[in-house]
């Protein structure tokens, strides 16, 4: 088990990280086709850009209508208010999140990958190519404040551990866990759970938010590996 973790705490460490397999995958914004969806999605780009800097609380609607180069007005209009733009953009990146993930989950994507390279190309896009930690923190928000948008956001979330679950079922040769399956399924759970800590918690409220990326990579990693009992433990996607 320790020489489990220490090969995954190197190869995070040392290895170049797998950006081959996840370099071309970006989170998808579906295109708009008519003037007034183009107009709405510019709306919600610049909400989504103000909760970014400000806060799901420092997000108002005079400067996010400044952003929009629009008048307040135009966001009552078509929103009602805060509270409907918000959901409005929850939407949004709930709809993102759907297209994105058949691409991120894709088996061929993943042909010849390890078990650590799997699970460190899900950290890292995650962490880095998926929805900012502060727009994770506002739509996290969002859901405790409204119950049906609490089970939406975890309903989202389910498809996405379950299609990562399956490529480590297929590979599970590199598994001395006595139990492979039940095995893989509660290390993307506590994965999952991490990167919910790190992406919605307080900067340096935990010691998850505390670390670098590349330092969550490897205690992340080198847990999974010792969890799993891994016998294949290889390096970077490559």
């Amino acid at each position: 088990m320790q020489q489990a973790m220490s090969r995954a705490k190197q190869s995070a460490a040392t290895e170049s990280p797998p950006r081959s397999r996840i370099d071309d995958l970006h989170w998808i914004h579906p295109v708009r086709q008519s003037r007034s969806e183009r107009t709405r999605d510019r709306l919600l780009e610049a909400a989504r850009e103000t909760v970014i800097e400000k806060g799901f609380e420092g997000a108002g609607v005079v400067e996010i209508a400044e952003r929009a180069g629009c008048s307040p007005a135009t966001i009552y209009r078509r929103f009602r208010h805060r509270e409907g733009l918000m959901r409005a953009l929850f939407e949004l990146v709930m709809e993102e999140w759907e297209a994105t993930r058949a691409e991120a989950v894709d088996p061929g994507r993943w042909a010849g990958a390890s078990i650590l390279e799997i699970l460190e190309g899900y950290l890292r896009f995650a962490l880095v190519g998926g929805p900012s930690p502060a727009l994770m923190r506002a739509l996290a928000r969002m859901g405790m404040q409204d119950a049906e948008l609490g089970e939406r956001l975890a309903e989202q979330q389910r498809p996405t551990r379950a299609g990562v679950v399956a490529l480590l079922i297929e590979r599970q040769e590199e598994i001395g866990h006595p139990r492979p399956a039940e095995a893989a399924d509660f290390t993307i759970a506590v994965l999952a759970a991490m990167l919910r800590e790190r992406q919605t918690g307080a900067p340096c409220d935990t010691y998850l938010a505390s670390l670098s990326l590349e330092e969550f990579i490897s205690e992340a990693l080198a847990g999974a590996a010792a969890y799993l009992r891994l016998r294949v433990a290889a390096g970077g996607c490559s």
